[in-house]
């Protein structure tokens, strides 16, 4: 569906940190212990029966079986680190959230990056590693705190990726759930040279990403044709191609169940920022249920790009409207 939807031609396949300590455990045994405070084991019954070959593989198996068949299927695929402890992501007492915050151990943060990198290696449709999904003040700390401790983790991060895979492409976000690169400009000159030196020695391996949701903290959301001008997409977004880096938006979304009315404005105002600026843009997301969520199997999300049951698109006034954003 993805490929022959015209649309689409790339995954943001996300993991947790959590993965490698679990790199050989089951599918099967990783249901079975899932902290989901629900009944895994009807689900465990159908994975079986839909998908007998999956249910006993590892985890890192798993992860590099989806990765091939997206490869074989002409999708590229983007490795992104979403979290540290597996779970539903993200809110700001999760413990994910920032350097150093109760799950997110800075370590085994940069170790399961070269994992990651090692582990797709031979798979030439895996094409980047997204560093980390969503960095958020989850420690109350102040903006120079923030600025100056990204560009301590940061770059080191950059070079584990590209010794471990040169090949792939790194995605960096930055700050307040991916919503501002403008943060970089106010670096101190002592911080910004380690960002600086490593953009220097692998500038054609980095990506810079965004991510635009209707309440991200962009400016009041336009509705019924209101212009688009009181949005700050450029001014907090803007600094990767103004200093001729790529950029994505590795996820813009809205409620597929309720894509009508005053959405189209602000998805029109997304949608003149991706062409004006040629970015490439992913949407969140394409599964139409979690296997659980909030204590319920088979959670519906109204985000989802695929029907409940995954047996197709919900709207294919969806795909229409990002055709539109297509710039190439």
């Amino acid at each position: 569906m993805i490929s022959s939807s015209g649309v689409y031609n790339c995954v943001r396949l996300t993991y947790a940190v959590e993965l490698f300590s679990k790199v050989n455990m089951t599918a099967r045994e990783s249901f079975q212990q899932a902290d989901v405070n629900v009944d895994m084991t009807g689900f465990i019954d159908d994975v079986e029966i839909h998908n007998p070959e999956v249910i006993g593989m590892g985890l890192g198996a798993i992860f590099r079986r989806l990765a091939k068949m997206l490869g074989d299927a002409g999708i590229h695929t983007i490795m992104s680190n979403h979290i540290s402890k597996a779970g539903w992501c993200c809110s700001l007492d999760d413990g994910n959230g920032w350097f150093n915050d109760e799950y997110f151990n800075v370590g085994e943060w940069q170790d399961s990056l070269a994992q990651m990198a090692e582990l797709m290696i031979d798979i030439p449709s895996v094409i980047g590693l997204d560093l980390r999904n969503e960095l958020r003040n989850s420690l109350n700390l102040d903006r120079e705190t923030l600025t100056s401790q990204f560009m301590e983790y940061v770059p080191p991060a950059i070079q584990t990726v590209q010794s471990a895979n040169p090949e792939v492409l790194t995605l960096v976000s930055g700050l307040s759930y991916d919503n501002d690169l403008k943060f970089i400009d106010e670096a101190t000159a002592k911080d910004r040279s380690k960002l600086d030196s490593v953009l220097e020695q692998y500038d054609t391996k980095i990506i810079f990403e965004g991510h635009i949701y209707s309440w991200s903290p962009f400016g009041d959301v336009p509705v019924n044709g209101e212009s688009c001008d009181g949005l700050s997409f450029d001014d907090k977004l803007g600094w990767s191609y103004k200093n001729n880096y790529p950029m994505i938006l590795s996820e813009i979304g809205w409620s597929i169940d309720s894509f009508e009315g005053d959405d189209k404005t602000w998805i029109n105002c997304v949608r003149d920022f991706i062409m004006d600026n040629k970015l490439s843009h992913a949407m969140w997301l394409l599964g139409g249920d979690y296997y659980a969520r909030d204590g319920t199997l088979n959670h519906p999300d109204s985000f989802g790009l695929l029907k409940d049951d995954w047996s197709g698109f919900k709207d294919e006034n969806v795909l229409a409207k990002n055709k539109e954003m297509k710039w190439q």
